[in-house]
């Protein structure tokens, strides 16, 4: 079967079930193609910025989540992406955490993690406090923040990592294998490996 080359929700349909195969190069391109022919699609913004991320484009990945932001994009994690991808790229992180800090209602999920994020001490209990179906999310992002994170290479990053990693195989292993959240977890193991 092949896809019409001028249809751009087929394209981004495509790329997203390929992101969440795992086939990450073919759903950035399909992502791609699909922004070539829509480039204000939110959706494909997104998606194609988690490619990017999966990919470490980490400044390509950041200038897409930047946009699907500016665009309205009703994803509760953007902020978190928004955050990791500029900390990856060297880019400063924490304005974007304190801008979404201060708008959130302190019970409005994910404000926890978006705490946490600001202050590492607060992720135990952003996680133990997440609500049950998002448990591993939580657990998600906070490792992905800790491996985000520039810091220098002392024994207390090295701990962190390996908690992190531990917490990564965790959510690979348990939790919805059609979830954001185990598709990068997946992919942020294969990078520690």
């Amino acid at each position: 079967m092949t896809l019409n080359p001028h249809h751009a929700d087929t394209h981004r349909d495509r790329g997203v079930a390929r992101l969440h195969a795992g086939r990450v190069g073919e759903a950035e391109g399909d992502l791609a193609a699909a922004l070539a022919r829509n480039p204000g699609d939110p959706e494909a913004l997104m998606f194609h910025g988690l490619a990017l991320f999966a990919t470490k484009r980490y400044s390509e990945a950041s200038e897409r989540f930047d946009r699907c932001d500016s665009l309205g994009y009703p994803y509760v994690y953007l902020t978190l992406w928004r955050a990791m991808a500029r900390a990856r790229s060297g880019s400063e992180a924490r304005s974007v955490l304190r801008q979404v800090s201060g708008v959130l209602s302190p019970e409005e999920w994910p404000r926890p993690l978006v705490l946490a994020f600001l202050d590492p001490a607060k992720a135990p209990e952003a996680v133990r406090g997440a609500p049950p179906t998002r448990r591993d999310e939580a657990s998600f992002y906070v490792a992905a923040w800790a491996l985000s994170e520039e810091q220098r290479e002392t024994p207390a990053r090295r701990d962190a990592r390996e908690r992190a990693r531990r917490a990564l195989e965790q959510v690979s292993s348990r939790g919805d294998p059609r979830s954001i959240a185990v598709l990068m977890a997946r992919i942020e193991l294969a990078r520690l490996r």
